[in-house]
C-alpha cells in the first residue's frame, strides 16, 4: 500500500513538472510595451492592464493593475509628481501569438522598415523614433527578421487594456519579431492605417517567443 502511494505521489509530481515545462516553453514576453495619451485638454485619466500572467517591470511603478495620471494634449503624464512621455510595462504571457503574414526582413534593412510601416500601422514621428531608437540598439542579433503585427484583440487576452474616460481612438501596434537565419517565405499581409480622432492612446511593444 506504501509502495503504491508512493508510486501516485511520484506520478503526481512528473505530471506537475510536465505541466510546468510545456507552460513555460509556451510563454511570450511582451518587451516594452508604451502607452502614449492625448486627450483634447488636460484631464485625469485612469490607465489599466492586466496580465494574464505578470508583469516583470513597470515605470511609472504600478498599484493594483493601475496608473492614475493627468494626461495633457502634449502628450505630456504627470504622475506622483514626475512627467514621463508614455507609460511603460514589460509582462510575460501565456498565449501563443502566431499571426499568418508578416514581412521577413534582412537585418541591414530592418531600421529603414521601421521608419516606413510603424506609420502606416499607426504611429506618429515621435511614437516611431521612440520605438526605433529603441528597438535599433536591443532587437537580437540575426541576419532576418520575421516580422508580424498581432491583433489588438487578440493582444488584449495577454495584456487586458482599459483607459478611463475611453479614448475616441484606441491604437496598440504590437509586434511579434522572430530572429531567423534565412529569409522566411510569408505573405504580406494589408495594412490599413487608423485615423486618429478625438482623445487618442496609442501604444506600441514586441513580442518574443
Amino acid at each position: 500500500m506504501k509502495r503504491r502511494k508512493l508510486v501516485i505521489s511520484l506520478l503526481i509530481v512528473l505530471l506537475a513538472i510536465t505541466f510546468i515545462i510545456v507552460l513555460m516553453t509556451s510563454m511570450q514576453e511582451s518587451k516594452k510595451p508604451a502607452i502614449y495619451l492625448y486627450p483634447e485638454e488636460t484631464m485625469p485619466v485612469s490607465v489599466e492592464v492586466i496580465p494574464d500572467a505578470w508583469f516583470t517591470k513597470t515605470i511609472p511603478e504600478i498599484t493594483d493593475n493601475r496608473w492614475d495620471v493627468i494626461a495633457h494634449p502634449s502628450g505630456e503624464i504627470e504622475f506622483d509628481g514626475a512627467t514621463y512621455p508614455y507609460l511603460f510595462y514589460e509582462s510575460i504571457t501565456y498565449q501563443n501569438h502566431d499571426p499568418p503574414k508578416g514581412w521577413s526582413v534582412p537585418k541591414a534593412e530592418v531600421v529603414g522598415w521601421f521608419n516606413e510601416y510603424l506609420p502606416k500601422m499607426g504611429l506618429n514621428e515621435q511614437e516611431t523614433k521612440d520605438f526605433v531608437d529603441y528597438w535599433s540598439v536591443y532587437l537580437p542579433k540575426a541576419n532576418y527578421y520575421m516580422i508580424r503585427q498581432i491583433d489588438p484583440q487578440d493582444y488584449d487576452r495577454s495584456a487586458h487594456l482599459t483607459i478611463t474616460p475611453k479614448p475616441d481612438t484606441l491604437i496598440r501596434v504590437i509586434l511579434r519579431i522572430d530572429p531567423t537565419d534565412q529569409q522566411a517565405q510569408i505573405e504580406e499581409p494589408v495594412l490599413v492605417t487608423p485615423v486618429r480622432e478625438g482623445f487618442t492612446a496609442v501604444e506600441w511593444g514586441v513580442l518574443f517567443a
